[in-house]
């Protein structure tokens, strides 16, 4: 199985820890992020794994150098000279991964009790283009899904408007996207530009009638490691025995 880690942001709202040190490898309960979600991934089984780079990019280097002398990943390094957003930083590394079988998408400093092999096959058994991890929780830049959970537009978060890409099934539900997600490789690999968002993708994906499917973790550990707070209430969670590295 093969795997994306998002590790090139620049992580602004983490300084001052950022000023000297890649977000990807900031300090959680004594261990760095993107230690914890390569641990993970080779618990579920993944053993191709692309990383994308950019800030501070030499200590990421030397740090999967370091990780992969005890463990046997094929491991690929992307370097971006220029941040090229979501969709851009996969795309490029899919020149890695190929396009012949699904690959998870994992942000690196969110932190998740989901069990990623399932989440994998379950979006491999699915026959869907892409399966994005939601969430129902408070967010400036909700996604609309239908009562199938397929994804059918976005909230505009200027004028609250539902912009709709596709005709939904029933009800409309807002929902925040968690960082995480299962992709078939065709729909970035084709897609025209060079810098763009991976949300951006999916709507028009939706839009041409394909399924962009949402799996909903409100009753996982979920949390997203943008902030200092973010990081400090995470440590108490572990201590609280909420979420185990």
């Amino acid at each position: 199985m093969k795997a994306i880690i998002l590790a090139a942001g620049i992580g602004q709202r983490l300084a001052p820890l950022t000023d000297t040190t890649p977000k990807a490898l900031i300090k959680l309960a004594e261990t760095p992020l993107l230690e914890i979600l390569l641990h993970k991934l080779l618990h579920a089984g993944f053993t191709e794994i692309a990383v994308n780079i950019h800030h501070h990019a030499d200590q990421i280097i030397l740090f999967l150098h370091n990780f992969n002398k005890n463990n046997k990943l094929k491991l690929h390094i992307s370097f971006e000279e220029k941040l090229l957003n979501t969709g851009g930083g996969i795309k490029k590394m899919l020149e890695y991964l190929g396009d012949q079988e699904p690959v998870l998408v994992h942000n690196v400093d969110i932190i998740t009790s989901l069990d990623l092999f399932s989440f994998y096959k379950t979006h491999q058994e699915s026959g869907v283009t892409a399966t994005l991890a939601i969430q129902s929780r408070k967010t400036c830049r909700p996604l609309l899904f239908d009562n199938r959970f397929n994804l059918c537009g976005r909230l505009n978060p200027k004028t609250f408007d539902y912009n709709l890409v596709t005709k939904p099934t029933g009800q409309i539900k807002k929902y925040a996207f968690c960082g995480l997600q299962v992709i078939h490789p065709d729909i970035f690999i084709h897609y025209p530009a060079k810098i763009f968002y991976s949300i951006d993708v999916y709507l028009k994906n939706a839009a041409m009638g394909k399924f962009i499917h949402g799996q909903v973790l409100n009753d996982i550990y979920w949390k997203d490691l943008g902030t200092l707070e973010d990081l400090q209430t995470a440590e108490n969670d572990i201590l609280k025995g909420l979420y185990t590295i």
